[in-house]
């Protein structure tokens, strides 16, 4: 059998399409994980300090840029696996709609 050289260079373009989708995929996707673990994150930054008032805290930039890090950090861990999950999803669902249009 002969492979043509014009179908090994589609094939490793569409491998490259495929990767760089991939990475933008799991990276939508724990950006999306990263936002939602702040918002759950967001009440435990709210409470006060010993000796501080709950007004003072509240405006602090500081403690809401840690929790967007600690949020940040836990998705790109994978700590809850939420980003796993939408990738593999939506990868599958790419899958069906390739099997089925050909």
């Amino acid at each position: 059998m002969m492979i043509s050289r014009g179908s090994v260079v589609n094939t490793q373009t569409d491998t490259a399409s495929n990767a760089i989708r991939h990475t933008k995929l799991v990276h939508a996707a724990q950006q999306f994980e990263a936002v939602m673990m702040g918002e759950l994150m967001k009440p435990l930054g709210s409470g006060a300090a010993i000796g501080e008032d709950a007004d003072e805290s509240s405006s602090n930039p500081m403690q809401s840029y840690g929790v967007e890090a600690m949020a940040g950090a836990l998705a790109r861990s994978g700590a809850l696996g939420f980003a796993d999950k939408m990738v593999k999803a939506v990868e599958s669902h790419e899958q069906k709609n390739v099997a089925t249009t050909t």
